[in-house]
């Protein structure tokens, strides 16, 4: 095998069908930071849609795929990221959506 072909085969995005808990969660609070609840909150009220799908009828939310690695060798998982952020995110987005309607 190549090396190019090595790169491509280890760096490639395979998408799983599926969205990710906590990079839904990091992406709503992006643009709830930068201020999208004001301009276009159609997307913020589809990431949360998604959120609440994926919450477990204990409250918490599925773990999934690894979300953290260091150096491209180290990978880890930090089992609070997946409540941690979601709950921040749908938390910040109905402020925001109160704080709106005034």
């Amino acid at each position: 095998m190549c090396a190019e072909s090595l790169f491509v085969k280890l760096h490639e995005y395979v998408d799983s069908g599926r969205p990710h808990a906590v990079n839904t969660a990091w992406a709503m609070l992006g643009l709830i930071y930068a201020g999208h609840v004001e301009i276009d909150p159609i997307p913020l009220h589809r990431a949360a849609l998604e959120l609440i799908h994926m919450q477990l009828d204990t409250g918490e939310f599925p773990q999934q795929e690894i979300v953290g690695s260091f150096n491209s060798s180290l990978f880890f998982n930090y089992p609070n990221y997946r409540n941690l952020f979601p709950i921040w995110a749908l938390g910040e987005f109905r402020h925001r959506l109160l704080a709106k309607k005034g």
